[in-house]
């Protein structure tokens, strides 16, 4: 019988305190049986093993006799999180592993919220994650992944370089086969952190308005065609840079001044006198052409 997609997030028990779970199966039986739901196993997978090994008969129940207020994924969570043979490292990858779910049980939960709300009463599940909305700021993420996995918010960050980076490390720290601060090490170099882009905030408005596709810039720092870079005003924004040609200020044209946000290019050399000091025709500039990702944030 096969184990839940979820419940093979989780890493099998191995060595000793697989051994002694076969020695105690062999000699009690197996005083705890295995939950099943759907044709999948819930809770038990290494009970099933050590039973095949002790050629001792496994006993199943359903899911739905347990009567528990909560869902199989719920279910599936709270009786694996806590094991002890789970480390810190282990139960933050496999929380970044498990966000997927967690959203998608926030949508959920979105939608019969009103329902719930209007009959006066809230859905309680026992002993499992709460699931969370993607509207939460990224430090409220942090600490609801942190307070569900029983790890530090700093745990938490390290998985989110990690899944960035190299997500195919992530399976390996959650089977234990690697050290979270190991994979972090490999890591740097692979992300320097976010682009900031500074631009005034008519010029951000006129980005997620869609009249401005391209910036002006005396240097290119990290920029780079693909890379995505955020807009930083008193809001936010993220563009995607496709297209960086180094030019002199004689060379721009028209079509170069609409893009900087829908100016002519005498009005475009006005603006650019109001930012640098002065127009240098012979200076020579990036043309760093975007689109517009997404607006992170308040664009009032």
């Amino acid at each position: 019988m096969k184990a839940h997609s979820l419940a093979e997030l989780f890493p099998p028990l191995k060595g000793e305190a697989f051994d002694e779970l076969v020695a105690d199966i062999k000699a009690n039986g197996l005083l705890n049986p295995i939950v099943q739901n759907d044709g999948f196993i819930l809770d038990g997978r290494n009970r099933l093993r050590a039973c095949e090994l002790a050629n001792i008969k496994p006993r199943f129940v359903q899911f739905a006799s347990l009567k528990l207020n909560c869902a199989p994924e719920a279910y599936i969570w709270s009786q694996n999180i806590a094991r002890r043979h789970l480390s810190d490292d282990q139960r933050a990858a496999i929380s970044c592993q498990w966000r997927p779910q967690f959203e998608a049980e926030g949508r959920n939960q979105k939608s019969i919220g009103g329902k719930e709300a209007h009959r006066g009463r809230k859905k309680v599940v026992v002993n499992s994650p709460q699931p969370f909305s993607k509207q939460v700021n990224e430090n409220k993420t942090r600490h609801k992944l942190a307070e569900m996995a029983q790890v530090s918010e700093h745990k938490i960050k390290q998985t989110e370089i990690v899944s960035t980076a190299r997500p195919d490390l992530i399976p390996k720290i959650a089977s234990g086969e690697m050290e979270l601060r190991q994979a972090v090490k490999a890591t740097r170099g692979e992300i320097p952190g976010p682009l900031f882009l500074p631009f005034t905030k008519v010029h951000a408005d006129a980005i997620v308005c869609g009249k401005k596709t391209q910036t002006a810039r005396r240097s290119k720092g990290r920029l780079a065609p693909g890379k995505i870079a955020r807009v930083q005003v008193n809001h936010y924004a993220d563009i995607e840079i496709i297209r960086i040609e180094a030019k002199r200020l004689e060379a721009f044209t028209e079509q170069d001044a609409m893009r900087e946000g829908g100016y002519t290019l005498e009005e475009f050399k006005r603006v650019w006198r109001g930012i640098y000091g002065k127009w240098n025709p012979n200076q020579e500039v990036y043309a760093i052409q975007f689109v517009l990702k997404k607006v992170v944030g308040d664009v009032r």
